[in-house]
């Protein structure tokens, strides 16, 4: 069998237990380095599709005009 986790043990979220006062979450810095992260990455994210969208077209465009000439008949 599984045992239950008693109330003495902590709990997932650390210090946000029940009954922890506003000013005890608000000074908690635990966890802030990921939040910094996760910022960095939906930015990079968000410049990676904007290229992606603005080089996309002309690529395509450029390897079907690429494939058009290479498989014309004529020389």
């Amino acid at each position: 069998m599984i045992p239950m986790p008693s109330s003495r043990e902590p709990s997932f979220w650390g210090k946000a237990k029940k009954g922890a006062s506003w000013a005890a979450l608000l000074s908690d810095r635990g966890g802030a380095i990921y939040v910094e992260y996760v910022t960095l990455l939906v930015l990079v994210s968000l410049i990676a599709a904007a290229a992606i969208a603005a080089v996309g077209a002309p690529m395509v465009n450029t390897y079907r005009f690429a494939q058009y000439v290479l498989g014309a008949p004529l020389p």
